[in-house]
């Protein structure tokens, strides 16, 4: 017969001083797991407006924050009708609320050139979130656009 190496009672308590430093453990990193970087998705909807898009500027600031405080900043520049119709941006975040500014420099010429800024304010989550900016751009260049 082999002999146990800790008696029954021995046993018990050392799982009862393991357990609550394993659940403890797991609550800091769930806790901490929040406030983690992970993908974020966004999409810019440029729409029928993407051929006259010369460049993009995406920012994401904590709501909380200052408007300066940038958490990521994205710049795209595009040839004359080279912009596609969705921008696709990734950024690494933690999942939470943001105020994303959205800078849109476009135009079909030196006499025509515009920028518009959209912000939004988003909830990322680790899914994907669109944000249409296409209005806001033809606006701008109809308002930049030399009377007839």
């Amino acid at each position: 017969m082999s002999a146990d190496p800790l008696p029954s009672s021995a046993r018990r308590r050392s799982l009862l001083i393991r357990l609550p430093l394993l659940i403890a453990a797991v609550v800091v990193a769930l806790t901490i797991s929040r406030h983690w970087p992970v993908d974020q998705e966004l999409h810019v909807v440029l729409g029928d407006a993407a051929p006259r898009v010369l460049e993009l500027r995406v920012r994401y600031a904590s709501p909380t924050g200052e408007r300066e405080d940038w958490q990521r900043e994205a710049t795209f520049f595009y040839g004359p009708g080279q912009a596609p119709r969705v921008v696709n941006h990734a950024p690494k975040l933690a999942s939470g609320d943001y105020d994303v500014e959205i800078e849109v420099g476009a135009g079909t010429g030196p006499s025509t050139r515009s920028s518009v800024t959209v912000t939004r304010h988003l909830q990322l989550q680790g899914r994907p979130v669109s944000v249409d900016v296409s209005a806001a751009v033809r606006e701008a260049l109809q308002r930049a656009a030399p009377p007839d």
